[in-house]
């Protein structure tokens, strides 16, 4: 478990410091090194798998990669933090590609996914749960989808709303 947590601030420092490469092949890694068997955990660990393994889309998003995004393989039905991980991934391709429908119908999936498993809404000690990281995706690709249709006073607030999401709980 170390190891992986190793591996994901690798890929973590390399996504924000601009190493594209190295993001990449460390994001990969994230998700190839994780073993099946940790897939069928059980909350929270088990979104905490989900996210090391969705650690590519945040790469891909913070690159740019549409087409990329666009190509990853959707998760499993039993992985829905995942699911949601790799739809928010998909939602912003979307978005910033102008296929505004598209975009619209990955939030929807995520905000129905945020509703069908408890498990996301489980804590892992002091961080945030599955379900808070998707109210921050939520409001992230909403604030996208504004932004796509030209309404920038709609985007700032998904924005603001995606922000104050991710601020939530850090006092706990």
């Amino acid at each position: 478990l170390y190891q992986f947590h190793n591996t994901h601030l690798l890929a973590s420092c390399a996504i924000m410091n601009g190493s594209r490469k190295e993001a990449a092949r460390y994001a990969a890694k994230c998700r190839d090194d994780i073993p099946a068997d940790y897939y069928a955990s059980t909350s929270p660990f088990r979104e905490f798998v989900h996210y090391l393994a969705s650690t590519p889309v945040f790469a891909a998003i913070r690159y740019g990669q549409w087409d990329e995004l666009l190509a990853m393989p959707d998760a499993p039905d039993t992985a829905v933090y995942q699911k949601i991980l790799v739809s928010f991934g998909k939602g912003m391709a979307h978005a910033r590609k102008g296929q505004v429908a598209a975009a619209e119908n990955d939030l929807k999936s995520i905000q129905q996914w945020m509703e069908s498993d408890a498990g996301i809404k489980i804590k892992m000690g002091a961080l945030n749960s599955g379900y808070d990281g998707a109210v921050v995706a939520s409001n992230m690709l909403s604030g996208a989808i504004a932004e796509a249709k030209g309404d920038f006073t709609a985007a700032a607030l998904g924005f603001k709303k995606a922000v104050d999401a991710g601020m939530a709980g850090q006092d706990d």
